[in-house]
């Protein structure tokens, strides 16, 4: 039996009070880089990456945000509600990347697998679900997604998301849904477009 897809509306409001503290975090991340890097002729952006996510993260953790303290090379793992998961990732030309090589996060995005083998979802609760969160820097100021990928996917190879949507009081709001239709039978990809991106399309976040 396939269970109902949880919708943003059901999620978001389990979810935000953890994520109060998340852009003004990646902020502080993105300013402590820069000024690491204020040479833009010369710039790592794995160095770049790397230095805002740690100064991120430890901007959460004092903000006594739930971050996983076990995570490697300064990642960003949050508890969401006491039950839901969620990794926080740079993104790849603005989009949610894929989930690489790596067995377990490849397990985390199939939440289609999950949502099959659930007990159920209704209106009070959900179950426990690994979130995508993904962000890009706009002119220095983070632009953040939480998403809810359907399964895993390859490196150039169509996303595979349920829905995808900008934290509430981001820019843009859901003004900027775009529903596409999947070309596979299964459900449609959802892809959220900032009003700022139509000029500047293709350009890595």
């Amino acid at each position: 039996m396939v269970y109902p897809i949880p919708e943003p509306d059901d999620v978001l409001p389990v979810v935000l009070d953890d994520l109060a503290h998340l852009v003004p975090s990646l902020s502080a991340g993105i300013d402590f880089a820069n000024d690491l890097l204020s040479d833009d002729t010369d710039k790592d952006n794995h160095y770049w990456s790397h230095s805002a996510r740690y100064k991120a993260r430890r901007e959460l953790i004092a903000s006594g945000a739930p971050v996983r303290p076990d995570v490697a090379n300064s990642g960003i793992h949050l508890v969401l509600g006491d039950l839901h998961t969620a990794r926080v990732l740079r993104s790849v030309n603005r989009e949610t990347p894929p989930p690489g090589h790596s067995t377990e996060r490849r397990s985390e995005y199939n939440v289609q697998q999950t949502l099959n083998l659930a007990i159920g979802v209704n209106g009070q609760r959900l179950p426990s679900l690994p979130f995508v969160i993904d962000w890009y820097d706009l002119d220095d100021e983070p632009v953040v997604h939480i998403g809810l990928p359907r399964e895993p996917w390859s490196w150039g190879k169509k996303i595979k998301m349920f829905w995808r949507v900008p934290l509430p009081g981001a820019e843009g709001g859901y003004s900027g849904l775009r529903f596409n239709p999947s070309d596979d039978g299964g459900e449609p990809d959802i892809v959220y477009v900032h009003p700022a991106e139509e000029s500047r399309k293709g350009q890595s976040g």
